[in-house]
């Protein structure tokens, strides 16, 4: 797997100062150990002339930063001998983009649930809010309340408290994983 030609932009890509500094090296001194693999496969595969395999692979530069290529890989006919033609194209700063904004996505997609669970959680604590300030005020104007109108009080207090513990249940099934979820079966008839 000796590196018989490349081009100034790999030889750049690779940190190296010349042609010759890359020539005749293994290609797969260049390459991060989860990469060597896929490389290694790819060239010992048996595949027909001009018959293009693409690949992505991780190459860890002279100054140590990590690229990210996309390799298209052909077997071709070299002096008579069968050689392997590797074209890199460097996609480091794509990849980087994209998990950006994957990241941008989650943290909208976040706020946005944020939101509206902090909407949910805020409409029993005001109800829970009313109520006590209801009893506050008839205790501190020393009116109090029949005792049916005071467990009614109670009961919405408790009623309000029992939806946020369901509301917070609901947000901790969404966050588990999946393994860890248990089924329920529902009879979707009823």
């Amino acid at each position: 797997h000796k590196i018989t030609y490349a081009n100034q932009s790999m030889v750049k890509l690779l940190g190296e100062v010349s042609v010759l500094d890359v020539l005749e090296h293994d290609i797969i001194e260049y390459l991060q150990p989860e990469s060597k693999a896929t490389i290694k496969s790819t060239l010992m595969a048996d595949t027909e002339i001009n018959e293009p395999v693409r690949c992505e692979l991780q190459t860890k530069c002279k100054d140590n930063s990590v690229r990210i290529l996309e390799a298209t890989i052909m077997t071709v006919a070299y002096f008579k001998t069968r050689a392997s033609l590797v074209i890199c194209m460097d996609i480091t700063e794509r990849v980087t983009m994209q998990k950006q904004l994957a990241n941008t996505l989650r943290l909208e997609s976040l706020a946005v649930l944020s939101s509206g669970i902090a909407h949910e959680i805020n409409q029993p604590l005001n109800a829970i809010k009313l109520c006590v300030g209801l009893l506050e005020m008839s205790y501190e104007q020393n009116r109090f309340l029949p005792p049916k109108s005071l467990y009614e009080k109670y009961r919405a207090i408790s009623n309000e408290v029992e939806r946020i513990s369901e509301i917070i249940q609901h947000m901790r099934l969404l966050t588990q994983k999946e393994e860890e979820q248990t089924l329920h079966t529902v009879d979707i008839a009823a």
